[in-house]
């Protein structure tokens, strides 16, 4: 599951003079490379988790979870819009959409959001882009539930519906994690929505899907409709056992693709995946009982994401979203993935700073 951590040490030196003159400008003091470049950088004070990177036209709009204060342990909805020069994306300043209501189901944190672009009703406006964000009522990160907020741009400002969409009662099911991670498809670029998401119980985590009428969102349809998606073909550290959650998902032509956490977590501190996976399926076998995923890169650790350095890499390796545009369909001909990654001090096991995000390219052909 996605989490976030106390900062434990931002004695860092900087990586260059102009580096450091630069960040003694802007007051942020930059994280540690392991690998693969961040694609932006909040500095020591600043976690940045739970990607979801949607491009239209030329930009990339990078929407993720971070908290609000810096070095509070709190926790917001961000964007940063990103302008493609020479081939690599540069992202502009961190915006804060979403952050946590003043009492409520989603009064302790709100967390890993989503977008999707279509034709929303709610309280007599029609808004342009809906948001699916996991949130809670207290910082016990126990009985997330779900909740949408609508827009009528990309930047925001969102309205949030008060009530959750998904909801979870540990009355029935046991005061455990809940329901989050959303992920979202549009179904005809209008009102109709596929929504992922990961399920926590006392005994068991898997994935759900539901497509949605949010056509009129006071009165959302097909959240009783939601079914598990299928494990089978998925691989994991575990024999005999596969742990479908914290996945991102997007649609190419009539494939579904899906970015989710390698499981088991890591055994030692930080108690996070260690890798993700990468996977498709035909959408129509998504639906049937003898659907089965092709595993097409089964571990994305920090062997892949060493870059062109000698470094060692990431050491953990999670909380993924393919890119998408805003209707939920890969952006490029290759799927690219947004993941989070952290590192810790080999001597004493601590966090070096708060975590990351990167852009990865995979090698899938499509």
């Amino acid at each position: 599951m996605k989490k976030i951590f106390t900062l434990l040490l931002v004695s860092l030196l900087c990586l260059s003079a102009a580096a450091c003159s630069e960040q003694k400008k802007s007051g942020v003091t930059p994280k540690p490379v392991d690998g693969v470049a961040l694609a932006f950088d909040d500095g020591t004070d600043y976690y940045s988790v739970a990607p979801s990177f949607i491009v239209e036209d030329e930009t990339m709009y990078a929407y993720y979870t971070s908290n609000a204060t810096a070095k509070k342990r709190d926790s917001a909805i961000v964007l940063r819009k990103g302008t493609l020069k020479n081939g690599k994306w540069e992202f502009g300043k961190r915006q804060v959409l979403l952050t946590v209501s003043d009492s409520g189901w989603d009064a302790g944190s709100v967390t890993d959001a989503d977008v999707v672009k279509g034709s929303f009703g709610y309280e007599g406006t029609t808004y342009s882009y809906l948001m699916a964000y996991q949130g809670c009522a207290d910082k016990s990160e126990r009985n997330q539930q779900i909740g949408f907020a609508l827009s009528v741009s990309p930047e925001g400002p969102f309205v949030k519906i008060p009530e959750p969409v998904v909801k979870y009662d540990p009355a029935v099911s046991g005061y455990t994690w809940g329901v989050g991670q959303p992920s979202l498809i549009s179904e005809d670029e209008a009102g109709k929505i596929r929504l992922y998401y990961s399920v926590g119980e006392e005994l068991y985590t898997y994935t759900m899907t539901a497509e949605l009428d949010c056509s009129d969102c006071s009165d959302i349809k097909g959240v009783d409709g939601a079914f598990m998606m299928p494990i089978e073909g998925l691989v994991d550290g575990v024999r005999n056992e596969t742990i479908f959650n914290n996945a991102g998902f997007a649609r190419k032509g009539e494939t579904l693709f899906v970015v989710r956490d390698y499981n088991p977590v890591a055994t030692i501190e930080p108690l996070v995946a260690t890798a993700v996976q990468l996977a498709s399926m035909p959408i129509k076998d998504t639906y049937s009982n003898e659907g089965e995923w092709t595993v097409v890169d089964e571990r994305i650790n920090a062997l892949d994401l060493m870059g062109e350095t000698d470094l060692d890499g990431w050491q953990r390796v999670y909380s993924s979203s393919v890119i998408k545009d805003f209707y939920g369909n890969v952006a490029g001909d290759s799927p690219e993935l947004a993941l989070t990654v952290t590192s810790f001090d080999e001597s004493t096991r601590e966090y070096r700073y708060y975590q990351g995000i990167i852009i990865y390219s995979s090698e899938y052909d499509a």
